[in-house]
């Protein structure tokens, strides 16, 4: 993030966020970022969203990184994605995967708008499909503001009645989402090694302890 340009970082915190908040507050990179809690109940990825909004009055652009997933982008090529794209309120990264997977479908237009949502019970099997990763860029102060629990597609992006758009990223993406992706996604970390022992992914989880 912060090589991306962002000044000001906030983890969101809830199941287990106890020991994610004593893990980041003994590491020098995480000096200075705030961690905002859920409590007491969840407030869905749309409350989240408008919780964080009200700590900074609903001001500047958030971009939302999502713990469980990995893309990696040089700055340069972040705003290069966004060229085009800045007049809209949201903006949302999606991926190519495939049905079979779990994910659900967002269908946009030629415009990159989104038009719809296609649940993954709703989807033929062994079909390439966009996804919307959970990744995002908004603007706070467009934002209608909602107290509480609230999901994402009703109160910050409701694509059927404002302009949301989608751009395609075109670049490595690691899912540890659910435990099937975490289950794939090992493997193909593996695979990876067998491949390319060098590649950043597995340099940034070394570097991190998360494999030896």
């Amino acid at each position: 993030a912060r090589s991306l340009g962002v000044r000001n970082i906030f983890i969101n915190l809830h199941h287990m966020g106890e020991l994610i908040e004593t893990y980041c507050r003994g590491k020098e990179i995480f000096e200075g970022v705030n961690f905002l809690w859920e409590k007491p109940e969840i407030l869905d990825i749309g409350g989240a969203v408008h919780n964080l909004a009200s700590q900074v009055n609903y001001r500047g652009k958030l971009l939302v990184l999502n713990a469980d997933q990995f893309f990696y982008l040089k700055k340069e090529e972040l705003l290069s994605a966004f060229k085009g794209y800045e007049k809209y309120p949201v903006i949302l990264f999606n991926y190519h995967v495939n049905s079979s997977d779990g994910y659900n479908a967002l269908e946009v237009d030629s415009k990159r708008l989104v038009m719809k949502l296609v649940k993954n019970k709703d989807l033929p099997p062994h079909k390439q499909v966009e996804t919307y990763t959970g990744n995002s860029l908004i603007d706070l102060p467009s934002l209608h503001k909602v107290p509480g629990k609230s999901p994402f597609f009703e109160s910050v992006a409701p694509f059927d009645k404002k302009e949301v758009a989608a751009i395609l990223m075109q670049t490595d993406y690691w899912d540890f989402g659910t435990v099937k992706r975490f289950w794939d996604t090992s493997f193909h970390v593996l695979e990876t090694y067998r491949q390319n022992s060098n590649h950043p992914f597995l340099r940034f989880l070394v570097q991190e302890r998360a494999l030896k």
